[in-house]
């Protein structure tokens, strides 16, 4: 494990308090509302800069578009000029990506009501000057690997963890110089950026 030592990593594996901390940040839910043909409309409640984006089957990127918004998104998505198949619809908030399916026949489209998959993205907390936490609710219980850099780009931390519903870490930055850390974690094949400023 490298740098060990000089990082000074606590672990602490704190099932409960996980899901109190992600309990407590309230976040969007999506309705369909209709369906005209291959027109859908859809809203999005407690909905607060939004990323909504359309995948191909084969996960290229087909549309994008990013809205702020002070808490009510209604969209309406004119999809007659995708061919027939299997799309993904996917919604970005600060704290959690969600997909839905979309269905494409030869009349009509239709988005599933219920998400196919959700990722909640990783709340790294500072405490003090020199401890950062970093929680995470994996709820498709897969592998989390966690690294760290410093401000020139060096690592100073990678692990990987074995997949677990809920997972909290504790590291102490008292051996390291004040600056910027960056904090990659990757989990539900999706890689999340946080960066802090930390240390003595």
């Amino acid at each position: 494990m490298k740098n060990f030592m000089k990082f000074g990593l606590v672990m602490a594996m704190l099932f409960g308090m996980a899901f109190s901390a992600f309990a407590n940040t309230a976040d969007f839910s999506l309705r369909v509302m209709n369906t005209n043909g291959k027109t859908v409309s859809l809203s999005l409640v407690e909905a607060k800069n939004i990323k909504l984006s359309i995948f191909a089957d084969n996960e290229d990127l087909l549309f994008q578009e990013t809205i702020d918004s002070d808490g009510h998104i209604s969209r309406k998505y004119d999809l007659n000029a995708f061919p027939s198949g299997t799309y993904t619809l996917e919604a970005e908030s600060a704290h959690k990506i969600t997909r839905y399916e979309i269905t494409i026949d030869a009349n009509s489209a239709k988005i599933s009501t219920e998400a196919k998959a959700e990722v909640k993205k990783p709340m790294v907390v500072k405490k003090g000057t020199d401890r950062v936490s970093l929680s995470i609710i994996n709820t498709e219980k897969t592998p989390v690997e966690i690294a760290i850099f410093d401000d020139s780009g060096s690592e100073l931390y990678r692990q990987t963890f074995p997949a677990e519903l809920s997972l909290i870490k504790m590291f102490s930055f008292d051996n390291v110089n004040y600056g910027n850390y960056t904090f990659v974690t990757t989990y539900s094949n999706k890689t999340f950026t946080d960066s802090v400023k930390a240390g003595k």
